[in-house]
């Protein structure tokens, strides 16, 4: 398999995964901001600390106002972490590689960069933005759910199961400690509010009803990080995208260096407990998780996706 290959599967994959959890993420933002009472409510610089955002967003001298933020998140194209951005560079993967894919997948990434640019702009609006989020969270599932039933349990599918998975783990943990750090620093501490804010965190992350049928209908901080952090039965935490990626790299050459960081990752995951997250064990705990995706991208690219 042709390394340049690879590097664009990955790629492709963290792409729809980052299309995906844009969607979520400002949906279920979208929705918080209007259950919590008025004067309690959270600022929209906080979606852009989610994705790491607020320089760029404040260089180019917007206003800091719910139109702005989300037309900056969805649709403007000079935005390298927004949603038409993302969705854009997925299917340029997905067309140079798509010898290596299945019809399918193909056609399936194509429709929704065709819908994505012809709906992107017209969404921003309340009015029709959350049909259009999750007719892209749809159609990015469909994706997924494609390449899980059609594609070859073949180095294909690894690099692409790979993609997805880094990409996920990087999004849980920009969203809980972004949250966390917020909260935390409210005025308003108001259990109720509190509730809202972390069932909102897990709807964002598509847990919620997961969370409730295995902890409880009750939503509080801890639970509900610790949830997302550390169950190991739960397809979106961190501890089993950790896991599955292990899986996946097992097979490959020249992954010595990449299981070792995958193994120090999940010895980080076991040492976390959200009900000390402000403790020096936890904080540590963050920071090395958070370096883990960078530095899994950049030994990947330089072991595998680099043409030898």
């Amino acid at each position: 398999m042709l390394a340049q290959v690879a590097g664009r599967i990955f790629w492709m994959s963290r792409y729809l995964e980052r299309s995906e959890s844009i969607a979520r993420i400002v949906n279920a933002y979208s929705q918080l901001i209007m259950d919590l009472p008025r004067g309690t409510e959270l600022e929209w610089n906080t979606i852009l600390k989610i994705f790491g955002l607020e320089e760029a967003f404040e260089s180019r001298e917007l206003y800091l106002t719910e139109y702005a933020v989300i037309q900056f998140l969805i649709a403007r194209i000079n935005n390298s972490s927004s949603l038409k951005y993302s969705v854009k560079k997925a299917q340029e993967n997905a067309r140079i590689s798509r010898t290596v894919l299945t019809e399918e997948v193909w056609e399936s990434i194509n429709e929704l960069q065709i819908y994505v640019n012809e709906c992107a702009d017209r969404s921003v609006p309340r009015k029709n933005r959350y049909l259009f989020l999750d007719e892209v969270v749809g159609r990015c599932q469909m994706v997924n759910g494609l390449m899980i039933t059609n594609q070859c349990r073949d180095h294909i599918y690894r690099f692409s199961k790979i993609g997805h998975l880094i990409e996920r783990i990087d999004l849980n943990l920009r969203t809980i400690d972004t949250l966390s750090n917020v909260t935390q620093a409210r005025n308003h501490q108001d259990n109720a509010f509190e509730t809202l804010i972390w069932a909102g965190m897990l709807r964002s992350l598509s847990t919620l009803g997961m969370y409730r049928r295995a902890v409880g209908p009750m939503v509080d901080a801890s639970s509900a990080i610790n949830f997302v952090v550390s169950e190991e039965s739960l397809p979106r935490s961190i501890i089993f995208c950790l896991r599955s990626i292990r899986s996946a790299i097992s097979d490959l050459k020249n992954s010595n260096r990449l299981v070792r960081l995958v193994d120090s990752a999940i010895k980080s995951v076991t040492k976390f407990n959200a009900n000390q997250i402000r403790s020096k064990a936890s904080q540590q705990s963050i920071a090395r998780l958070y370096n883990f995706t960078q530095k899994f991208t950049e030994v990947a690219t330089k072991t595998l996706f680099l043409p030898k």
